[in-house]
């Protein structure tokens, strides 16, 4: 097969897969340090992961298992290379490539052609979870879409092929993370029982056999899924579910794209409209072509009917809260994304307007890619600024962050920064995530660590009164003892009142870092 097609569609959708590659993938490797809440989190648990024989083994430790959470986990910890962050950053671009190749992928097994308009799913990869840094889901969801225009590509082989093929690939994308295992296994549910619904009479026992021989991959993961769940032990966060709103159900496409405030985001929540409003132009035209078949604008491609019905369905049904893990409720409306731009194409649009539709996707995409390379050009300089300060932290050092107000008002790309700390201070901080990956804190730190948090507010310094009042903050009781350092991540409107325990002993940026004298 030529590297470069004959075949002028084919050459068009080439073009158009390495443009929106491009401008998706660049940004990301512009600025080392990503503006991506929970990835410093991550960052320090693939650290910790193969960390051995240094002062932070008496605080932390990783027990490795295979967890359906686990995707850049076992990348790092089979064939990590340089630091955590570069590593990430380079992990981040290939899915950020991997998204737009695998809606084209899928849109070629669907429509038996390959073709420009899904290259236009760039305007997806900037997501919730990706501004969240949900980084084991976000890797897992290209490969998961991939899977599944394999198991379109496929319905010709017998079922017995098809079982030896993806009982091996369903087993990874499980292990990869739960949530592309059930994106992947709705939509695969979906158009299995579609084939059943439209299989002549005579047909229908043995498609049915062979629907329920396929399912044998994900019913035996599942199994896996409860045995685990049945002997875990209690989870440190505390578990719980929760469901949400029907009003939150209807604005989860909307949701699905929103971006974290903070310094710089200006441009970010500017782009965040643009991406809406062509979406809701193209949701429009896509519902004129459904209910006006003569004016068939954007067309569903009817042979993923079954998967499109299931994905919402489970769009529908998905906590926003499940077992401890928030914005449960995010993940699956990625896979109704792709496949709307990968099911879909337009009917009845002169040359022109093509050509004008082409060049504002392309503008919106252009615009995306600069507003997120000048928000984690601002978040980049930040955490300089955070790494020069860590200099002055001592091995085996046990740091509290801080804000200068209740951390939840205001700038969420900060709140788990302090686990840059852990990186390169070697150092303690209490509010790395436990409960959902193969790590913990030590049994003698626990009480002077939290499983989900984020740095509170300086007031909480203040004394017994202020901690007593928030059971999130009680690992801080004994803040004067457990801890050596305090981290400051604003900049200091007035001194803490706590100021006659702390020692100023490095400034940058926004960050001041204190030594707390012993009492």
């Amino acid at each position: 097969m030529p590297i470069i097609p004959k075949d002028n569609a084919a050459r068009r959708a080439l073009l158009a897969w390495i443009g929106a590659s491009l401008a998706v993938a660049l940004p990301i490797l512009c600025h080392v340090n990503l503006p991506l809440i929970d990835l410093p989190a991550h960052l320090a648990r693939h650290y910790l992961s193969t960390y051995e024989g240094g002062v932070l083994d008496r605080f932390y430790e990783y027990r490795f298992s295979l967890v359906p959470n686990s995707a850049v986990d076992l990348m790092w910890y089979w064939a990590g290379f340089g630091s955590p962050e570069r590593f990430s950053q380079i992990v981040m671009a290939l899915y950020a490539v991997l998204f737009v190749t695998s809606t084209m992928v899928l849109a070629r097994a669907v429509q038996g052609a390959w073709r420009v308009w899904p290259a236009t799913a760039a305007l997806l990869v900037y997501n919730a979870a990706f501004f969240w840094g949900f980084q084991n889901f976000l890797v897992s969801v290209p490969l998961a879409v991939l899977t599944l225009a394999l198991w379109y590509a496929t319905e010709q082989m017998r079922t017995w092929q098809r079982l030896l093929i993806f009982f091996p690939i369903v087993t990874l994308i499980y292990v990869m993370h739960l949530y592309a295992f059930i994106g992947l296994g709705l939509a695969a549910a979906g158009r299995e029982i579609q084939r059943l619904v439209e299989a002549p009479k005579g047909a229908r026992g043995a498609q049915f056999l062979s629907g329920a021989a396929l399912s044998l991959p994900f019913v035996l993961c599942c199994v896996w899924l409860l045995y685990d769940l049945s002997i875990a032990g209690p989870n440190p966060n505390g578990g719980g579910t929760a469901y949400g709103t029907l009003l939150a159900r209807i604005r989860l496409p909307i949701q699905m794209l929103y971006a974290p405030n903070g310094a710089g985001s200006d441009w970010i929540f500017l782009a965040f409209k643009l991406k809406v409003g062509l979406l809701v132009a193209f949701a429009i035209a896509f519902l004129i072509g459904f209910w006006k078949g003569r004016l068939a604008l954007l067309t569903l491609e009817r042979k993923v009917t079954g998967s499109v019905i299931a994905l919402t369905l489970g769009c529908l049904a998905a906590p926003t809260k499940l077992s401890g893990v928030f914005y449960s409720d995010l993940r699956l409306p990625l896979f109704l994304g792709i496949m709307f731009f990968a099911a879909t194409s337009w009917r009845n649009l002169s040359p022109t307007i093509e050509k004008s539709l082409a060049v504002l996707v392309a503008a919106v995409l252009i615009f995306n890619g600069i507003s997120f390379e000048r928000f984690a050009k601002n978040y980049d300089a930040d955490i300089h600024d955070l790494l020069r300060v860590s200099r002055a932290i001592p091995e085996g050092a046990r740091v509290l962050a801080v804000r200068d107000s209740q951390p939840e008002m205001f700038d969420a790309r900060l709140w788990h920064v302090d686990a840059f700390v852990v990186i390169h201070a070697a150092a303690f901080i209490p509010t790395l995530f436990q409960g959902v990956h193969n790590f913990s804190v030590k049994p003698e730190w626990r009480h002077a660590s939290i499983p989900q948090g984020v740095p509170p507010g300086k007031q909480a310094l203040d004394g017994d009164h202020v901690l007593a009042k928030n059971a999130a903050l009680r690992f801080m009781q004994n803040w004067q003892r457990d801890f050596t350092h305090i981290l400051l991540l604003d900049p200091e409107a007035t001194p803490p009142v706590a100021q006659a325990y702390l020692q100023e002993t490095a400034k940058d940026g926004r960050f001041t870092l204190y030594t707390v004298k012993r009492p």
